[in-house]
C-alpha cells in the first residue's frame, strides 16, 4: 500500500506542478488567447449569416407565387378623363408674400 500512495502522491505533484504551469502560460498569453477566442467567435458568426444570405431560389414556390398575381390594365378612357379635368381646372396658388418686408436675415 506504500507504494500506491507513494504514487499517488507523485501524480498529484506531477499535476500541480502541470495546472501551475499552465496557469502561468495562460497569464502571460491571455491577450494571444482572447484575439484567438474572438476571432473564432467572430469567424463562426459570419460564416453563419453567410449561410442565411445566400438562399438557394426555391422555383416551385416562385412559380406560385407568380400565378397569384393579378395585373390590372389602365382603363385609358378613365385615364383621358383624369387628363381633360385636370386641364380644365386652374389651379392658383396665392402666395402671402411682402416684397417690402425687412429681412432679418441679411447683412
Amino acid at each position: 500500500m506504500d507504494v500506491k500512495e507513494n504514487s499517488t502522491i507523485a501524480l498529484q505533484e506531477k499535476l500541480k506542478n502541470y495546472a501551475s504551469s499552465a496557469t502561468e502560460t495562460a497569464t502571460k498569453h491571455r491577450i494571444i488567447f482572447l484575439f484567438i477566442i474572438l476571432g473564432a467567435a467572430i469567424s463562426f458568426a459570419l460564416i453563419r449569416t453567410q449561410s442565411y444570405l445566400n438562399i438557394g431560389r426555391n422555383q416551385t414556390r416562385y412559380d406560385e407565387e407568380t400565378a397569384q398575381i393579378r395585373y390590372q390594365k389602365i382603363d385609358e378612357e378613365k385615364l383621358q378623363a383624369y387628363e381633360q379635368e385636370q386641364q380644365d381646372k386652374q389651379i392658383e396658388v396665392s402666395s402671402q408674400f411682402d416684397p417690402n418686408r425687412d429681412n432679418p436675415f441679411t447683412d
